[in-house]
């Protein structure tokens, strides 16, 4: 950040040498939370976000899969699941409101990891193995 003596406020400068005033359009996030270890092996089936406005970019990512799993649901399930690695599989979907959004089944992992991507403060993002407990949190 830096102060303009001559107005008194603030600026945000970006890594490739911008700068952000708060009156131009938001900037971009992306924020990726840290490595998930869920007691034993889980199939999230929804997520739901809860933020300022929308849409938000989520990624979700089950970690540490065998290969063969991951190339054989990549070749059944396509769509909007992709291997960002040879051992993950990751579900990309744009989040346009805080209702539930689906996830993908037929596995099962230890290991999960989340980004985000968007303009607006996110409050939560709450991810669950079914509706009915995602209700509850």
């Amino acid at each position: 950040m830096s102060l303009d003596k001559d107005t008194g406020s603030f600026r945000l400068i970006t890594f490739g040498g911008g700068f952000y005033d708060g009156s131009q359009t938001p900037l971009t996030y992306r924020f990726r939370s840290k490595v998930f270890r869920a007691p034993q092996l889980i199939n999230f089936s929804c997520l739901e976000v809860q933020a300022d406005a929308y849409p938000i970019s989520v990624k979700v990512d089950a970690l540490d899969l065998p290969s063969a799993t991951v190339n054989a649901l990549i070749q059944r399930l396509g769509g909007r699941l992709s291997a960002p690695t040879p051992t993950s599989l990751r579900y990309t979907v744009a989040v346009s409101g805080s209702e539930a959004q689906r996830l993908p089944a037929g596995f099962m992992a230890q290991h999960w990891q989340v980004e985000l991507e968007g303009t607006a403060p996110v409050q939560s993002i709450s991810l669950a193995s079914s509706v009915e407990e995602l209700a509850q949190v």
